[in-house]
């Protein structure tokens, strides 16, 4: 019976939840396939991304937009 010694088994929990949270941090900047950043494409794109501030038709910013990015498909 294969049995961890405590803290052999706190390393081994330490060391998954890290490779866990890193796993989620890079797939969070992931996009769809055949979606780009504008910027990538047209780095001297100059963007006004109203609906990530207050100056736009609601006049607050709008629920899910998290960054002022502009994805366009290819």
């Amino acid at each position: 019976m294969f049995v961890l010694k405590p803290i052999k088994s706190l390393v081994v929990l330490t060391v998954l939840a890290l490779f866990a949270s890193l796993t989620a941090i890079s797939n969070q900047n992931a996009l769809p396939e055949g979606f780009v950043y504008v910027t990538d494409i047209i780095p001297t794109a100059q963007l006004e991304i109203r609906y990530f501030s207050d100056n736009n038709f609601v006049g607050t910013v709008v629920y899910g937009y998290e960054a002022p990015k502009a994805i366009q498909p290819l």
